[in-house]
């Protein structure tokens, strides 16, 4: 048996580990954002995967706006930290949501500002003395989390295609009724 101080130490296994972690969002996205600015890329896959639109300035303006969500002052390295982390978080539950296009990108970004601001609401709802400010702020709350909602909807409806589908799953025929499987359109006259 070893003494604890004969037990080999894994520092090689754990220099490896660390040199090969992953790029988050945000350090992709900042990598595009130098080299657009030395004139190197016009398109990024990268931004792509983040906001929908792979042309870089349409996915700055739009990736701009999600982390400007994180609105905190820097005053040290600790809050720079803070921030770079909620910032590479919200890249990447955008990224997460996978937009296909720029308008998923950009509703998928509203979305988001949408949620954030709901719960602040519901934050300060929570924490008010007084009655009425803290309604105003319930209340307020609600019409975000509807508006969420409809932009919830849009989106499905934009990934369909605008279709909608209807699925059956029990039918129930009694004696001498009778049932139609398959498609069925109904139209106008077709002459």
């Amino acid at each position: 048996m070893k003494h604890k101080d004969q037990i080999e130490k894994p520092a090689d296994k754990e220099k490896e580990v660390a040199t090969e972690t992953k790029s988050t969002c945000l350090d992709e996205f900042m990598m595009a954002q130098d080299e657009f600015d030395r004139g190197e890329i016009k398109k990024s896959p990268a931004m792509k995967k983040i906001s929908g639109f792979d042309n870089y300035p349409a996915a700055f303006a739009v990736i701009g706006h999600v982390i400007a969500m994180t609105n905190q002052k820097i005053e040290s390295e600790e809050d720079r930290d803070l921030v770079r982390r909620e910032a590479n978080t919200k890249l990447e539950m955008m990224a997460s949501l996978g937009p296909k296009d720029g308008f998923e990108g950009m509703l998928i970004a509203q979305m988001m500002m949408v949620f954030q601001k709901s719960v602040d609401l519901l934050y300060k709802s929570n924490g008010s003395e007084s009655f009425e400010f803290s309604n105003s702020m319930l209340n307020q709350s609600i019409k975000l989390m509807k508006l969420y909602n409809q932009q919830l909807e849009s989106l499905d409806k934009h990934r369909r295609g605008g279709k909608q589908k209807m699925t059956v799953e029990h039918i129930n025929v009694s004696d001498g009724g009778q049932a139609i499987i398959g498609n069925v359109h109904q139209g106008g006259d077709e002459r």
